[in-house]
């Protein structure tokens, strides 16, 4: 009986630390997070009902392995915690960093829709000076990697899809990792917008629209009535785009819109 209940607190105690494995390693990079909820599911949903159960069964404090799993239950409930309520981006974050970098921003997205063919679009991400996410595609073919490797995709390969050579993605990386965005989004069919990923706060994502031509009142008062998204000039659009879970809006929309308007009459 003895041998069967130490067997059994280990295993408990290992389904808690899994968990907490899971949460720490998300807290500086969400891949793992998609890669714990997407590709191990069937391991990781499976640990965290049985976690729950073992957490709230350890409040009777009837063994000394129940104050392991209280304390592992509390770790991870504050580790979630924060995994999902770190400090937002501000739109005023937003505004200055633009403001300082609009240049190197425009020279940007100028470089990659010049780099792909007509009818391609591009959508590149990465953390950590590794691409992450590395999408192209045409109306006849396409590369789609969510965890992308850059020796799994030629140059053959890139230039049939997209017309992007490995240069020309090593030059996009380049930029964006001097800027310290992490993404880019480009459709040669609309070469008058193009998308900037700032950064990720959790599964959430801030981004700039950027366009090279000013948009008509009728698309800026849409950008005003969509709560994900704040206008700040007829150029520039800051975007927020939640992930799986979480808050649709924009936090802090209506007091900066407030805060520019009252700007703009000084």
């Amino acid at each position: 009986m003895n041998h069967t209940y130490k067997k059994m607190a280990v295993l408990e105690i290992i389904a808690m630390l899994y968990v907490t494995i899971v949460i720490i390693l998300s807290i500086p990079n969400m891949g793992w997070f998609m890669f714990f909820m997407g590709m191990l599911c069937f391991i990781t949903f499976p640990v965290i009902l049985v976690s729950l159960f073992l957490f709230f069964r350890a409040f009777r404090f009837k063994y000394r392995k129940d104050k392991i799993i209280l304390a592992l239950g509390l770790i991870n409930i504050l580790s979630l915690f924060y995994l999902f309520t770190r400090t937002i981006c501000y739109a005023e974050d937003m505004e200055d960093f633009y403001e300082d970098n609009k240049v190197e921003l425009n020279e940007l997205c100028s470089y990659t829709r010049s780099a792909i063919l007509p009818n391609s679009t591009v959508y590149i991400e990465f953390e950590n000076d590794t691409i992450s996410i590395f999408n192209v595609s045409t109306p006849n073919d396409s590369i789609v990697s969510d965890n992308y490797h850059e020796t799994k995709v030629n140059n053959d390969s890139l230039m049939r899809v997209a017309g992007l050579t490995s240069q020309e993605l090593s030059e996009i990386k380049q930029r964006l990792y001097h800027l310290g965005c992490i993404s880019i989004f480009s459709d040669s069919k609309n070469k008058n917008q193009t998308t900037v990923g700032y950064k990720r706060v959790g599964m959430g994502l801030y981004s700039f629209i950027l366009y090279n031509r000013p948009i008509t009142s009728s698309k800026f008062n849409e950008y005003l009535e969509d709560m994900s998204t704040i206008p700040y000039n007829n150029k520039v659009i800051f975007l927020y785009s939640s992930g799986a879970i979480g808050n649709m809006d924009f936090d802090g929309k209506e007091e900066y819109l407030n805060k520019l308007s009252k700007k703009s009459v000084k």
